[in-house]
């Protein structure tokens, strides 16, 4: 009888060890699940830029701006550039604000430089969703042209794939007023007003650079 009641206190004992032990693996055991975040990447893919004869332009394009330089202007000169821009991440995004930095920034020139925007844009690319045409400005101040980019294209969400484009095909043709043939309007269209003072205009070596801010989409 002794023997059994041996046995089962040492039981007793090695279960609660057991139990104590299991306790204290548990109180320090972390369940880890992988966590992946999403690729914040909407940029520039593109870009070209041309102008009326005798005036120099320039297009350097990087991944989040595009910097845009224009030399010899005279009163009634055009000047249009494309861009392309891209859902390269995995995430939708949308244009938390568009920025354009002018150089000089007080320079009379932009007192006087007028542009037309046209924008097209596809937010799933590849997927079911149509191309969208949509008008940002027409022959307002240049210098508006980021609010009106802000404004007109922030409720536009981007999934991955989607692109937005400036973009006009070789050998568009701009009129004398600087208006874009109707074929042609998905493009950023700049021109110098024709009453524009030579003395304080003509001739000039200007540039600018447009920034577009883009932020994830939340439903």
């Amino acid at each position: 009888m002794k023997r059994l009641k041996w046995l089962a206190l040492a039981l007793a004992v090695a279960a609660a060890l057991v139990g104590a032990a299991y306790a204290g693996w548990g109180k320090n055991l972390d369940i880890v699940d992988p966590i992946i975040t999403g690729n914040l990447d909407m940029k520039f893919t593109g870009g070209h830029v041309a102008s009326s004869p005798l005036v120099t332009a320039g297009l350097n394009v990087s991944d989040y701006e595009a910097q845009v330089s224009v030399g010899n202007l005279y009163p009634g000169s055009l000047l249009y550039f494309d861009l392309r821009a891209e859902n390269t991440g995995t995430i939708p995004v949308k244009l938390a604000n568009a920025e354009l930095i002018l150089n000089p920034a007080n320079d009379a020139v932009w007192n006087y430089t007028r542009a037309t925007c046209y924008v097209l844009f596809d937010t799933d690319g590849p997927g079911p969703a149509p191309p969208q045409f949509r008008l940002v400005q027409i022959y307002g101040p240049f210098a508006n042209l980021a609010q009106n980019l802000t404004s007109r294209l922030s409720d536009v969400v981007f999934k991955p794939g989607g692109w937005i484009t400036f973009d006009a095909p070789e050998g568009t043709d701009l009129n004398e007023d600087g208006v874009v043939n109707e074929e042609d309007q998905n493009c950023i269209t700049l021109w110098l007003d024709r009453n524009a003072p030579n003395d304080t205009t003509e001739g000039k070596n200007v540039s600018f650079t447009l920034r577009l801010n883009w932020k994830q989409f939340n439903k």
